[in-house]
């Protein structure tokens, strides 16, 4: 298939991917300037026989138009062309550059519940749009969807609905049906394996993603409830916040019915889930003895790093704290401090409301109204240090339950701590592996007021810049490759994506002012020599403003388009004229041309003007007078020609006829002589 070139249009450069229905290759537009890419997907049908064939077309131009209406959507790629050649069919796509969700969600490898969340989200978004064009994906998966380098969305790609056209086959009946189910095992629900999918299919896939991500566990690979046949997974993340397991647990219920029906409801549920923004602990046991200052619910919040030593609210000493609690005329028999703690006097048995009268500075609760016939009440005589040991007693409360707050406090700043150390480590792991993505996520999960929040910070600006880098060299490479093999325009495309900040920035800038030069070099031969405006423009066009001739190109774009208008009026104005006999108009118009190659096009309207115009002149008629007959001057001799006759025969030889000789008169002889 390489080098092949289909259709006359879309040459083969690269495969891929193959599978069981066919290939994806890269191929180039041979029809664009520039020869875009785009991704040609081959599809093969299993039953090759002219009936099913026939079906599989029906099906096939369908599912192509809803391919182009959902191509409209800025995260599902265009639909360029469809067409079939002998029994295969072919779609041309949008190319889209980026990475497959597959490279970020590895084997072994949990996520964060920030990262799932905000995947979920972008899913949600586009399954949200399909389903509301009548469309179920059918095969929701990470080999799937594409992460743009662009702008970090998700790009849904191969919906399974076309791939209908490469499993028809015939029925007993004679009729076409699909014994193979679209789709995914592990992704896959039930009524989508038996050939009924529905909306909540698709739902049912995307929490299965979720999982995926979350566990690093394959779905495939994940246990099932024997009685309920429900997914196994929270074990395996024990730490992930209720809300966000609900959620999952919903979209991936084993019946249909008992899922969320559509992407809008599932994504309204998702908006409820709270961001992470710290790690989660496990309820705190407290000392009895202070007083807790965990909140009621497990997720411990956004705890700063004391900036000075902790200094509890408390009243200065300078203060009497004897005018911090409410006035009452009940007197306390005080022997020790430690009687507060176990709850017990000595002397009068009342430690317990030792006790009750420090709340008020701690609680501010009321005390109880003083009662003067209550026989539990036993006044005595107020002693001379009574003023001393009663803020000796607060002094005392209060101290103890400070050391109980303070050490609440350290308790749970540590399982915090460890937390948050946890989740550095894992983000230096990502890091030193080369998987920034997963480094970034994880170092913007970690607040910024923690402990470690400036060391995560740290960690994302350096996996944010080594992720430019890598980008940066990847397009330099790619743009480089592409110049070679005197693809300029593409080249530019892709080194003018390499960010500012980047140390490859320099370097491509000095390449893009190269390539871009001889882009405009082209263009102008084009435009002047060639009269091909279009191309000329749609090659200056390739330049992006920011490329050192990017103000350059924009100002030919300009020039061009309007002397292109002005020439073709001036051209088709002088053809006017010449054929309405309008010589001088003619050649006014033909000279306002000042492109080269239409400026050519002029001269045989300005050569029929000028004749017209300028007649050439007839010769007057000489006066007839009579012949005078010239001498003739000898001529030299001059052989005749041989003329040719026919020869005479040749003389038959005869023998000449003798000549007559009279006889000689006779003799006389005498009679009776003898002779």
């Amino acid at each position: 298939m390489l080098e092949l070139t289909l259709v006359s249009r879309y040459k083969i450069i690269k495969e891929l991917s193959h599978g069981g229905f066919g290939q994806t290759f890269i191929a180039e537009d041979m029809h664009l300037p520039g020869h875009p890419k785009c991704a040609i997907k081959l599809l093969k049908p299993l039953d090759t026989r002219p009936e099913v064939l026939e079906a599989a077309k029906k099906l096939f131009d369908r599912e192509a138009q809803t391919l182009y209406k959902l191509g409209k959507h800025n995260q599902i790629p265009s639909l360029l062309a469809h067409f079939e050649q002998g029994a295969e069919f072919y779609l041309a796509q949008e190319f889209i550059e980026g990475q497959v969700l597959s490279e970020e969600i590895l084997p072994g490898m949990k996520l964060s519940e920030s990262y799932v969340i905000r995947m979920l989200k972008d899913l949600l978004q586009i399954l949200e749009f399909v389903h509301r064009e009548g469309v179920i994906h059918r095969d929701i998966k990470p080999a799937n969807l594409i992460r743009r380098f662009s702008d970090d969305r998700l790009v849904l790609i191969d919906f399974g609905a076309v791939k209908e056209a490469s499993i028809q086959r015939l029925d007993p009946q004679g009729h076409t049906c699909s014994t193979i189910a679209v789709g995914t095992y592990g992704y896959m629900p039930n009524e989508q394996a038996n050939g009924r999918p529905k909306y909540a299919s698709d739902i049912y896939a995307a929490g299965m993603l979720a999982i995926h991500a979350l566990t690093g566990t394959s779905p495939n690979q994940l246990p099932e409830e024997y009685e309920t046949g429900e997914v196994v997974w929270r074990n395996l993340v024990p730490s992930i916040s209720s809300e966000l397991a609900d959620v999952l647990d919903k979209m991936s219920r084993s019946h249909f019915a008992q899922r969320y029906q559509s992407a809008s409801e599932a994504l309204v549920a998702l908006e409820k889930v709270p961001m992470p923004i710290a790690a989660t602990v496990p309820p705190t046991v407290v000392p009895t003895q202070a007083p807790t200052v965990l909140p009621a619910h497990h997720l411990i919040p956004d705890i700063s790093a004391p900036q000075q030593p902790f200094s509890p609210a408390i009243p200065p000493v300078t203060e009497p704290i004897a005018t911090r609690v409410p006035p009452t005329k009940l007197q306390l028999q005080v022997t020790a401090p430690e009687t507060l703690v176990n709850g017990n006097n000595g002397n009068n048995g009342n430690g317990a409301a030792n006790v009750q009268a420090a709340q008020p500075f701690y609680q501010q609760q009321q005390p109880r109204p003083l009662n003067s016939n209550d026989p539990t009440l036993k006044l005595k005589p107020k002693p001379a240090a009574s003023k001393f040991n009663k803020q000796f007693v607060l002094l005392g409360v209060g101290a103890v339950a400070i050391s109980g707050a303070i050490a609440s406090y350290v308790f749970v700043q540590n399982e915090g701590d460890k937390r948050l150390l946890a989740s550095l480590e894992q983000v230096k792991t990502s890091k030193n592996a080369g998987n920034f993505s997963q480094c970034i996520e994880g170092a913007r999960s970690i607040p910024e007021n923690t402990r470690y929040g400036k060391d995560a910070q740290t960690l994302l600006s350096e996996c944010q810049k080594s992720q430019v880098d890598t980008q940066a060299k990847v397009l330099l490479t790619q743009a480089l490759k592409l110049s070679k093999e005197n693809k300029l325009e593409e080249a530019i495309a892709s080194a003018s994506k390499i960010n500012p900040n980047n140390s490859s920035y320099a370097e491509a800038q000095k390449l893009l002012g190269q390539w871009s030069e001889t882009v405009l070099q082209i263009a102008t031969k084009k435009f002047q020599e060639q009269g091909k405006t279009k191309e000329a423009i749609a090659l200056v066009k390739s330049i992006p403003p920011s490329t050192p001739n990017g103000k350059k190109a924009q100002e030919l774009v300009s020039k061009w388009q309007t002397q292109a208008n002005a020439d073709d009026l001036a051209l088709k104005a002088a053809d006017k004229a010449l054929k309405e006999g309008k010589w001088k108009e003619a050649i006014a118009s033909s000279n306002k041309v000042k492109t080269a190659f239409w400026k050519k096009q002029t001269e045989p309207i300005i050569q029929k003007a000028n004749a017209a115009l300028n007649p050439a002149p007839v010769p007057a008629p000489e006066p007839i007078a009579a012949p005078v007959q010239a001498a003739q001057p000898e001529s030299a001799y001059v052989a005749p020609a041989p003329v040719y006759r026919e020869p005479a025969p040749a003389p038959v030889y005869r023998e000449p006829e003798p000549a007559y000789v009279a006889p000689p008169p006779p003799r006389y002889t005498p009679p009776g002589t003898a002779p």
